[in-house]
């Protein structure tokens, strides 16, 4: 028993002194690429649609799946590291409604952890215990990747391949938006204005003949911005029309419901590189209201 307990107190001080020196190399060595670009913050409807190559004013720091607890430290991050004036977060009914908590590891983001309060490994813990333990254990393959390159990777534009699905989305009778959605938007809303950062909420295209498919809620998703934060600015592109302008099938420029399919993603990207956004902020996209 005593051997047992001895080699138990070995396993859990090797494990202790790996995190620690993970975490230290993380916040001496962790670098994020400098740019002088606004930053897009979202899940993988931004993943999908905005190509830095094409929209030069931006920087697409989106991923799959993303809930605003970690594009709410991302953005803490790329404060610390760079000057952000403006930062456009994305913003649609999927972000919100019945959106419950991804898993942590999803995409590499136990890269984040290090940089999370205890406020937010509790949110984390609480969200999926068995989930968020394994996660930290892959933190030491994140810590090897910085030895080969100093800078990680904190989301990017990837072009969506896939052919376009109709019943992407499955209906539900009740709907609901979870509080720690709405807690970490807040934080994010909090976070700005303390830094003078212009805020900008985003939808991105949407497909203009499912745009009211039950899944997407928009009635409930619109009546929340407009009770919650009808002083920040809100571009509202998902009625956006790209046949109008490009030509083709409309079908053809999303993958599914909320995501733009390569040819959208460029399309749009077209577009934004085209627009400045005090032009996007004047025009009818705009929805707020103070």
């Amino acid at each position: 028993m005593k051997k047992f307990i001895h080699n138990l107190f070995l396993f859990a001080g090797a494990v202790a002194i790996i995190l620690v020196l993970s975490i230290v190399f993380y916040c001496f060595m962790f670098k994020t690429p400098q740019t002088n670009r606004i930053p897009f913050l979202g899940d993988s409807t931004g993943k999908a649609t905005i190509n830095p190559k094409i929209a030069t004013r931006y920087e697409n720091y989106s991923q799959g799946g993303e809930a605003y607890l970690f594009t709410y430290f991302k953005l803490k991050q790329l404060i610390n590291t760079q000057k952000v004036d403006t930062v456009l977060i994305n913003f649609s009914p999927s972000n919100l409604i019945n959106n419950e908590y991804e898993a942590v590891g999803v995409e590499g983001r136990e890269r984040y952890l290090p940089f999370i309060d205890m406020e937010g490994q509790k949110d984390l813990f609480l969200g999926n215990p068995s989930i968020y333990i394994k996660s930290w254990t892959g933190l030491g393959k994140e810590t090897l990747h910085l030895f080969k390159n100093d800078t990680i990777s904190f989301g990017a534009y990837t072009p969506n391949l896939k052919k376009y699905q109709e019943n992407y989305y499955e209906s539900k009778e009740e709907t609901h938006i979870p509080v720690y959605q709405t807690k970490y938007l807040d934080k994010i809303v909090k976070l700005c204005k303390e830094q003078n950062i212009h805020l900008v909420f985003v939808n991105l295209p949407k497909h203009i003949y499912d745009k009211d498919y039950p899944k997407y809620n928009r009635k409930e998703f619109l009546e929340f911005y407009y009770k919650n934060y009808p002083n920040i600015d809100f571009i509202d592109a998902s009625a956006f029309n790209f046949s109008q302008r490009w030509g083709g099938i409309e079908r053809d420029y999303f993958a599914d419901i909320s995501h733009n399919s390569e040819k959208g993603g460029v399309a749009f990207s077209e577009f934004l590189n085209e627009t400045s956004l005090s032009e996007l902020l004047k025009s009818k996209y705009n929805r707020r209201t103070k």
